[in-house]
């Protein structure tokens, strides 16, 4: 199948990001071609908003493979499903599925159009892995930077899984990475203003703000956690996640939280499918084991 890309990708916002989107999409394009994978493109996995998601395979004829669903980032304005494929090798061979979904765009989608979206493709996987050697019963979610809020977000607040008629379980993790876990940011410093102008313009209600931040939901309904964040990872990411991490364990769930040293926001994704990472190596136990411990 052919790798094609949107018309005109919007650029990143931040300094690193045209050259992290430009690195990520040549390594899609080669998982795409990747001889031991299937790779199917462009699934639609909701008629009513034209999303879409891909889904890579191991070759092999294995069943009841774990799912890992993931979600790109891109200050929920801008990026696209093609950002994600480059983790597919690596996670196939867990072995696993692996399906990187797109979702409707900030400001013309704004909350909750996301989150709905990162909830139906949910719902997606649920009722189709099982034709693709998937295991609905084995469905983890995960996402970086804007991705990682929004698994986040639908891991932990029971509503958005609940509008699809999803069963209490039906996540059995959740891996984010660089997630933005508390968006209740501080305009009078220049992180802060830069942060805030992106949430608002995902959200534009401020009211909306306590629902869509998900340390506001944690507790011991949540599904087990493994977090990740650089150690030069933008704001204050690296200790919120360690921060989430503790109120996670507090309630009682199973959660992991690691900080890569030497890693800025970008390179916490693009490098976690590298031979000998961390993250590699703690998602494909979590993935088979569905712990994260």
């Amino acid at each position: 199948m052919a790798f094609d890309l949107p018309q005109a990708p919007a650029r990143a916002n931040f300094p690193g990001g045209d050259a992290y989107a430009a690195q990520v999409l040549e390594r899609s394009r080669l998982a795409a071609a990747n001889r031991g994978l299937h790779y199917h493109p462009d699934i639609p996995y909701d008629d009513a908003t034209g999303c879409c998601l891909d889904l890579y395979a191991p070759k092999g004829g294995r069943e009841g493979l774990p799912c890992l669903i993931f979600v790109h980032g891109g200050a929920f304005s801008l990026g696209c499903k093609e950002w994600m494929g480059f983790m597919a090798p690596a996670v196939t061979a867990t072995p696993a599925l692996f399906i990187s979904i797109s979702y409707r765009l900030a400001p013309g989608h704004v909350y909750p159009a996301a989150v709905r979206d990162v909830a139906a493709a949910v719902d997606w996987a649920w009722r189709n892995v099982s034709a693709y050697d998937g295991d609905p019963e084995r469905l983890f979610l995960g996402g970086h930077s804007a991705g990682g809020h929004l698994a986040s977000l639908v891991a932990l607040d029971r509503r958005w899984l609940d509008e699809r008629g999803l069963p209490a379980r039906v996540l059995k993790g959740a891996l984010p990475i660089s997630g933005l876990y508390d968006l209740d940011y501080d305009g009078g410093t220049a992180i802060g203003a830069a942060a805030l102008a992106i949430r608002r313009r995902f959200i534009p209600d401020d009211a909306d703000v306590p629902t869509a931040c998900p340390i506001r939901h944690v507790g011991p309904q949540a599904p087990p956690f493994y977090l990740g964040a650089g150690e030069h990872d933008l704001g204050a990411l690296a200790t919120e996640a360690l921060a989430m991490q503790d109120l996670l364990r507090q309630a009682g769930v199973a959660a992991a939280a690691e900080v890569y040293a030497g890693h800025d926001h970008f390179a916490a994704s693009s490098r976690c499918v590298d031979d000998g990472h961390p993250w590699i190596a703690r998602a494909r136990a979590f993935l088979r084991s569905g712990s994260p411990m």
